[in-house]
């Protein structure tokens, strides 16, 4: 029926259906919708065993708004899990009908309180809240289509604990505000946001851009600051290597994120700072790495390409305290602790590229503890650069570095390093480094101390690693220096080598084939003092040996000798141009004589050229220098450095040495002090294939030795008759002392075997002195010693004459020597003489035999008072021997009666002596005093009847 047509009673009821359908409506959503609301989620908190809170609940249906004040969710217990003040919601319901979708006008969200609590157990509070995990297989389903024109969160707090760690962690993060503008679910829609927060321990986080959820992908902008190495190591707390003593950070950048498809993140950090970094080992309170800054410049990290890009590294004023303790571990390796090893890594390999690492104004200090006492060392300032560093291991990078170790050494390094194989072609220049701070290893091995020294280096070094390590090959080419260099004998306290400086030009080293060559050395002034103690030790060996080590082994024989030969590698082929020498010094003391002996050799200087380790290669030397100041030495010759006992042929030459410096052992061994004399040498040493040829031409001028000194170690030998036997008349002792021998004889000592040759020849001069004489002059020294006489005469013979001659003229050349002329006669052979001299006098001369026996028969009627009994002749002779007989019987019966006294012989023996003497004294050289008759009786007899005097020299 038309409704105009109803009755004008029915048309009323439309407006009052409808008043009451908008009550209704009104009611259901001003009232009833916020108390099923509160409802339905405080059943739900109870079903989840949670307490809910809610302050007024706010519905407008008309204008579809919803509020929530007070919002309070808590444990069962009471702890809160999420509170907020207010909760504003704004559905645009015309809006959402025309696109079909949820379209919120506006989402606002006031003060929110989260409370995130991890238990002891490791269990999160929100756990229990969250829905379980869909594990169905099929996608997922797209998006609804929501649209939100501006959601914000302001005022908001996050508290969070962690009570499963060591330490309960708690942080507070506030203030936090977020803001969505235009968010919608739709296709590539660019979604507005910004977040802000900030941490109760400083730290500040601000981050923007947009993002899109189909596809999901993401850009913005985000800046971290304040970051504090101090929270972290409290969220940490664990047995890490390593804590963070302190630091600070900061950072921004530019991110593309994209999860459509392939996985795609795009970073854009334009710098990373650090500030004051610390780290320390575990349990430790002192820092052992510091940095002051730590920036990172223009880092690119691309996920799609598995790259980072980075501009620069910059690291200012690090400090790090190396530190080797006792047991060698390294305090520096215990902070990195190598991930270990896994499977192969999934996918290609991330790159990593550095255009520059600067490190700029930093101290590195080293300690080592394992020695005593613990080495310290700087390094500060140092300054290096790392160009083109990358993950590519067999890329080069340049590298310089510089600094400073310890007080005045200069270190520089330029060039380029591949770090796989591993290479080097770098440009070093070293400077003034200090080796005293070596001195811990060097008492180590030794008894020496380093005083000082200055190492100086520059050249070029060349390394490179090939796959196996022991043929790596290593060159180097430049020069080096070491001055101001002493080292001291620590257990005498005195100096045992010093220089003010060792310069090496031209070094040349190669290890594959090894090689080494140098052009020129020159040592300017060494100093060195050579010491024989007390007990006969040399300082060099006690000094260069390890403190505690065992004696050095005796010198292997010549089979030990070629079985070591066979045993050892092969020796560095080398070359030495040149050594040159200046000032140099030695001081020599022998402490094992009273009193002491002390020598020098001063200003020694010039050059030893051509030297190698080739056997074909013969270094020639011409050294000069002087002995106390005042006695010229001349070293010259050649060898062959690696094979000297092949060839080597040497001259060695000291004049004008002062004898009295010698007194300690001339006192000791000879028996006497010497007053005065000069010493001078001339000694040559040939070596031809281990076989030694030495000759040692010594000159002793004006030797004079004074009083004795009473030494139970003198030889027992008349050394004052030895040197004046020696001594000619110029005052000069020349001696040539040949030695011969083979260095494969085990017993051979050149020193010994010189001795050997001086002692025998004292010898033989003091026990055959007039041989020792003959041996000088010509002669046969036998019989040099005698005079010869007539018997019962004291004439001298022509030929007894012409000894004496000789005799003289020896003397002349040995005007020390005294000659000793002794009263010689023999009462056999003189005392007949003398009496048939006295029984002949009265016969004429010219008298037959019978005359002779007319007158022999009268002596022995005068002597004896009667006639000869010539019957007591038996048998009786004939007539042709009677004569004869007769004459023999009648002298051999009156020469007893005739035989002169004692007095008579000795006049006879003073003439004599006479006689020597005045033929002597007629070279008018020779001066009387050297001359002396003595009483000592030295006669015997001749071969041919004559008596003989022997003479003696003192």
């Amino acid at each position: 029926m038309p409704t105009d047509r109803l009755p004008r009673r029915r048309w009323w009821r439309l407006p009052i259906a409808a008043a009451i359908l908008l009550l209704a409506y009104a009611l259901a959503g001003f009232v009833g919708l916020p108390w099923l609301l509160r409802t339905l989620a405080q059943e739900q908190a109870g079903r989840l065993g949670r307490q809910l809170q809610i302050g007024a609940i706010r519905v407008n249906p008309f204008t579809f708004e919803l509020g929530i004040d007070a919002l309070k969710l808590s444990e069962a217990d009471g702890q809160p899990l999420v509170a907020l003040d207010a909760l504003y919601v704004d559905l645009d319901l015309l809006h959402s009908i025309l696109e079909r979708g949820a379209v919120l006008s506006a989402v606002r969200c006031d003060a929110p309180d989260i409370a995130l609590l991890i238990d002891a157990g490791g269990s999160l509070n929100w756990k229990r809240l969250l829905p379980p995990s869909a594990d169905s297989a099929e996608p997922p389903s797209a998006l609804p289509a929501l649209r939100v024109t501006e959601l914000s969160i302001a005022r908001g707090r996050l508290w969070f604990e962690d009570r499963s760690r060591p330490e309960t962690f708690s942080s507070v993060i506030s203030p936090i505000a977020f803001t969505l503008q235009d968010f919608r679910t739709a296709p590539a829609h660019r979604n507005r946001y910004q977040f802000s927060a900030a941490a109760s321990s400083g730290e500040t986080l601000s981050w923007s851009g947009d993002f899109s959820l189909q596809p999901l992908t993401s850009q913005g902008h985000f800046v971290l600051g304040k970051l504090q190495a101090a929270t972290l190591t409290r969220f940490l707390q664990q047995p890490l290597p390593v804590h963070l003593v302190s630091g600070s950070g900061e950072l921004s950048g530019d991110y593309q994120l994209s999860l459509a498809d392939a996985p795609s993140l795009e970073l854009r950090i334009p710098k990373i700072s650090l500030y004051r970094l610390a780290l320390a080992e575990a349990g430790e309170a002192a820092p052992t790495l510091s940095i002051a800054e730590l920036s990172l410049l223009g880092l690119d990290v691309s996920l799609g390409q598995r790259a980072v890009k980075l501009q620069r590294i910059e690291i200012n004023q690090l400090k790090a305290d190396a530190q080797r303790a006792a047991d060698g571990s390294l305090n520096l390796s215990r902070l990195y602790t190598p991930p270990a090893a896994s499977g192969s890594p999934a996918g290609p390999q991330w790159s990593v590229a550095v255009q520059r690492v600067d490190l700029i104004d930093n101290d590195i200090r080293v300690s080592d503890h394992s020695v005593e006492p613990a080495l310290q060392l700087s390094l500060s300032p140092l300054n290096a650069s790392l160009r083109n560093v990358s993950s590519d291991l067999s890329a080069a990078l340049q590298i310089e570095l510089s600094g400073t170790l310890g007080r005045s050494g200069k270190l520089r390094a330029l060039g380029d390093v591949v770090p796989q194989p591993l290479s080097a072609n770098l440009a070093l220049d070293a400077s003034g480094i200090d080796l005293t701070v070596l001195q811990p290893y060097v008492a180590m091995h030794s008894g020496v101390a380093l005083q000082s020294g200055l190492l100086s280096a520059k050249g070029k070094l060349r390394y490179a690693q090939p796959p196996a390590p022991a043929d790596a090959q290593i060159a180097f080419d430049g020069s080096a220096a070491l001055s101001q260099l002493d080292v001291q004998d620590r257990a005498l306290k005195q100096e045992l080598l010093k220089w003010r400086e060792l310069r090496v030009a031209g070094i040349d080293y190669r290890s594959m084939p090894a090689r080494l060559s140098i052009e020129r050395i020159d040592l300017l002034a060494p100093e060195t003092r050579v010491t024989i103690s007390a007990t006969r030790e040399i300082n060099i060996a006690t000094a260069l040996a390890a403190p505690g080590s065992a004696p050095p082994t005796p010198a292997p024989d010549a089979a030990d000798k070629a079985s070591v030969t066979q045993k050892t590698s092969p020796a560095l082929p080398w070359t030495i141009g040149r050594i040159h020498v200046e000032e140099g010094q030695m001081q020599f003391t022998d402490r094992s004589i009273d009193p002491n002996f002390s020598a020098g050799i001063f200003a020694l200087a010039g050059d030893i050229s051509a030297l190698g380790s080739d056997a074909a290669v013969r270094a020639t030397i011409e050294l000069a220098g002087k002995v106390d100041e005042f006695a010229p030495v001349l070293i010259s010759g050649e060898l062959t450095p690696s094979q000297f006992d092949r060839y080597s042929d040497l001259k060695l030459s000291f004049h004008n040495m002062d004898l009295v410096r010698f007194n300690p052992y001339s006192g000791r061994f000879a028996g006497y002090n010497i007053v005065k004399g000069k010493l001078s040498t001339e000694l040559h040493y040939q070596i031809r294939d281990r076989e030694l040829a030495a000759e040692h031409h010594v000159i002793l001028d004006q030797l004079e030795f004074g009083d004795a000194t009473g030494s139970k170690d003198a030889v027992p030998l008349p050394i004052k008759l030895a040197a004046a036997l020696l001594k000619d008349r110029h005052g000069v002792i020349d001696l040539a002392l040949p030695v011969r021998g083979s260095l494969d004889d085990p017993a051979f000592d050149i020193g010994a075997m010189v001795g050997k040759v001086l002692g025998n020849l004292l010898v033989k001069a003091v026990s055959a002195p007039f041989t020792a004489l003959a041996s000088l002059f010509g002669g046969n020294g036998e019989e040099l010693a005698y005079v010869s006489f007539a018997a019962g005469s004291a004439e001298l013979g022509e030929a007894e004459r012409r000894k004496l001659d000789q005799l003289a003229n020896a003397l002349i050349e040995r005007p020390e020597l005294k000659l000793d002329i002794p009263l010689a006669a023999l009462d056999s052979e003189d005392g007949a003489a003398l009496a048939r001299q006295q029984l002949l006098g009265p016969i004429a001369a010219d008298a037959d035999a019978r005359q002779r026996l007319k007158a022999l028969e009268q002596q022995h009627r005068q002597l004896l008072g009667a006639d000869p009994d010539y019957s007591a002749l038996s048998p009786e002779p004939n007539a042709d021997d009677k004569l004869a007989a007769r004459t023999a019987f009648v002298e051999a019966a009156l020469i007893p009666k005739l035989k002169p006294d004692a007095e008579q012989l000795k006049r006879l023996a003073i003439d004599r002596a006479r006689q020597v003497q005045a033929a002597i004294l007629a070279h008018g050289e020779i001066q009387p005093e050297r001359l002396f008759l003595t009483a000592r009786e030295s006669a015997s007899s001749g071969s041919d009847g004559d008596v003989r005097m022997q003479l003696s020299l003192q």
